[in-house]
């Protein structure tokens, strides 16, 4: 699909965002929240340690990082 963004589910209140990228936008951007752009995000794991999201950028053969209380998403590999 066309997703090319990460979403949070909020099951307490009911609520799903999006934390990163933007939908229809495929793309390889670093950024801070919805300026970051993907394509086609696929495999993800929670990084405790760091704080972060690991996801799998699919399309663009990339290892992307989210900050998870900064929202920055960063290229890793």
């Amino acid at each position: 699909s066309n997703g090319c963004r990460i979403r949070r589910v909020t099951l307490s209140g009911a609520l799903v965002e999006t934390v990163a990228g933007a939908y229809g936008e495929p793309a390889s951007v670093d950024g801070v929240g919805q300026a970051a752009r993907f394509s086609q995000p696929a495999g993800l794991v929670f990084d405790a340690a760091n704080s972060r999201l690991l996801i799998a950028d699919a399309l663009n053969s990339q290892i992307r990082a989210l900050h998870a209380t900064t929202l920055a998403v960063t290229t890793l590999a």
